[in-house]
C-alpha cells in the first residue's frame, strides 16, 4: 500500500511539473530568438562595423561567439522540448538544423573583394543552406499546423497567419539568394531577422497563453497524438 501511494503521488507531481517545464522551455526559446538579432547588431555596432548582409555573415565578425552560443542554446532547447509526438519530432529536426547552422558556416563575402570561408572541415554552403531552409520551414509548420491547435480561435488564427507569413518570407529569401538581387546590402539580414522574430513570437505566444489546466485536461491526448 505504501509503495502504491508513493507511485501515485509521484505520477501526479510529474503531471503538475511537466506542463510548467514545457511552458518555460517555450518562453526561453522565444526569448532567446527574439534577442538573437538584436544582440548581434549591438556587438557589431560597438565595434563600429557595417551591418553584415546576412545572419550567417556574423560568423566572420567579432560577434562569432555570440552567434554560435545563441544558435546552440536555441537548438538544444528545441531538441529538449517535448510536446506531442509530431511536435517533438519537428522541434528536434529544427534543433539539429539550428546547431548545424552554428557549427557549419558557409562562404561569406562582406564586401565584393572581402570574402571569407571557414578553414574547418565542415564548412560548406551545401550543408549550411539546407539546414537554414529546414529550420525556417519547420518553424513555419510548427506555428501553422501545430501551435494553431488551441481552443482559442483568435489565437489559432494568429498562429496560422504567422506560419503563412513565415513561409512567404522563406520563398522570398530563396528568390533573393538565387537572383543575388540584394547583393552588397544588409537587406537579407533584416529579412532573416524578421523571420527569426516571427519564430520567436510564435513560441512566446505559445508559452505565455498556455494554460496548465489545459495540459492536465489533455495530457493523455497529447501523449498519444
Amino acid at each position: 500500500m505504501r509503495t502504491w501511494w508513493r507511485r501515485s503521488s509521484t505520477k501526479k507531481s510529474l503531471k503538475r511539473l511537466t506542463p510548467l517545464t514545457e511552458i518555460g522551455i517555450q518562453r526561453f526559446i522565444g526569448g532567446l530568438a527574439l534577442a538573437f538579432p538584436i544582440v548581434l547588431l549591438l556587438v557589431v555596432s560597438a565595434r563600429d562595423l557595417e551591418v553584415p548582409h546576412s545572419l550567417s555573415a556574423y560568423y566572420y565578425t567579432p560577434a562569432r561567439p555570440v552567434f554560435v552560443a545563441f544558435l546552440i542554446a536555441i537548438g538544444t532547447l528545441l531538441i529538449i522540448y517535448r510536446g506531442n509526438r509530431t511536435e517533438t519530432v519537428l522541434s528536434t529536426i529544427c534543433g539539429i538544423s539550428v546547431i548545424c547552422l552554428a557549427l557549419i558556416p558557409t562562404k561569406v563575402c562582406l564586401a565584393p573583394t572581402d570574402c571569407f570561408e571557414s578553414t574547418t572541415l565542415f564548412a560548406s554552403r551545401w550543408l549550411h543552406y539546407p539546414a537554414a531552409t529546414t529550420f525556417f520551414i519547420g518553424a513555419a509548420l510548427h506555428s501553422r499546423f501545430l501551435f494553431s491547435r488551441t481552443v482559442n480561435e483568435r489565437l489559432s488564427t494568429v498562429f496560422r497567419r504567422l506560419g503563412d507569413f513565415l513561409l512567404l518570407l522563406v520563398a522570398l529569401l530563396a528568390v533573393l539568394v538565387v537572383t543575388k538581387w540584394s547583393k552588397g546590402t544588409p537587406f537579407i539580414f533584416y529579412l532573416q531577422a524578421l523571420m527569426v522574430w516571427l519564430f520567436a513570437l510564435s513560441w512566446i505566444l505559445k508559452g505565455f497563453v498556455e494554460n496548465p489546466k489545459e495540459f492536465d485536461h489533455n495530457t493523455e491526448e497529447r501523449c498519444v497524438v
